[in-house]
């Protein structure tokens, strides 16, 4: 980290989402990935960006059905490891897709696969992290609130 940051900063490149944005955007020196709505609200988009320029690389879509408070759009962050990068959607759909490519690997609903029961205001929000080659997720169910992959 600098000592300072500059006080006025050079804009590179700008991307208008659909949405304000409700989760953090995960980087390399290659590329910035964000999650995103579908202009009809029905779904979670996921984009990926070349960092250098902002053109995109790809992007992932999938049905994500529901209403939450504070608008609908991803809360994690997503999870760049290698040459995958984990897609976290607010309804529960956990995504693994190839970080080059964008071409899905596996999913999961993990609010189905853990029997979720809790009231579900915000939708999910913790981002997925990786340890010594498992991926931990928080589910929030009474018997899984953290699991291992």
């Amino acid at each position: 980290m600098p000592a300072t940051l500059p006080e006025q900063v050079d804009l590179c490149w700008k991307r208008t989402l659909s949405g304000a944005g409700l989760g953090g955007v995960a980087a390399t020196d290659e590329v910035a990935v964000v999650g995103d709505r579908s202009l009809d609200d029905t779904g979670d988009v996921f984009h990926c960006f070349q960092a250098e320029d902002g053109r995109t690389i790809w992007s992932v879509r999938y049905p994500a059905t529901g209403q939450l408070d504070y608008g609908n759009q991803p809360r994690a962050t997503p999870l760049i490891d290698g040459e995958h990068v984990y897609l976290y959607g607010a309804f529960g759909d956990l995504t693994c897709a190839q970080l080059a490519s964008g071409q899905i690997e596996w999913q999961k609903n993990l609010r189905a696969d853990y029997g979720t029961q809790a009231e579900f205001v915000w939708g999910t929000c913790a981002s997925p992290l990786m340890v010594d080659g498992k991926l931990i997720v928080n589910p929030g169910a009474a018997d899984a609130t953290i699991v291992a992959l």
